[in-house]
């Protein structure tokens, strides 16, 4: 092999790797999502397991802390919601529209501005973490025993 080639193996070699660590970069965390600058309501929060439990530290305003538990734990409230989802829907033989909507057109209206403000950041932090859930989505996952077992005839 001559010294040209080699030198040619080495540079492709090397804008091989290059290009790979840009992509990994590029892609950020390990679900394959886009990284993006930090998210200013993330201010102090934190999360971590130990002993299989999801420990957070949520501080702020209730908008913050809501986004905070959204993001952090967006993994959980997907995995919560597709639980209650099928479980509330066979059970009340209702499909998720119902829930939600009672949730909005009941529940909301009579929800403090603090919680309000609280239950929206979480629905947007989970959005911003890839779950694509909203503000009544959340209220009747948090309600859904009340609708599910008492509301429902």
């Amino acid at each position: 092999m001559h010294e040209s080639d080699l030198l040619n193996k080495i540079r492709c070699s090397t804008l091989l790797s290059v290009g790979a660590l840009a992509l990994l970069l590029a892609m950020g965390s390990r679900d394959g999502s886009a990284q993006q600058a930090p998210d200013a309501r993330m201010k102090g929060s934190y999360s971590f397991e130990k002993g299989g439990w999801t420990y957070v530290h949520l501080e702020g305003t209730p908008e913050e802390i809501g986004y905070q538990h959204g993001y952090l734990l967006a993994s959980q409230i997907e995995d919560t919601y597709q639980v209650l989802k099928l479980e509330f829907t066979h059970m009340t033989k209702r499909d998720w529209s119902f829930f939600r909507e009672t949730s909005k057109n009941m529940l909301w209206p009579h929800i403090d501005t603090e919680y309000q403000e609280e239950l929206t950041g979480i629905a947007e932090g989970a959005k911003a973490h890839g779950v694509d859930l909203d503000v009544y989505d959340i209220v009747a996952m948090n309600a859904s025993m009340e609708i599910g077992e008492y509301y429902v005839p």
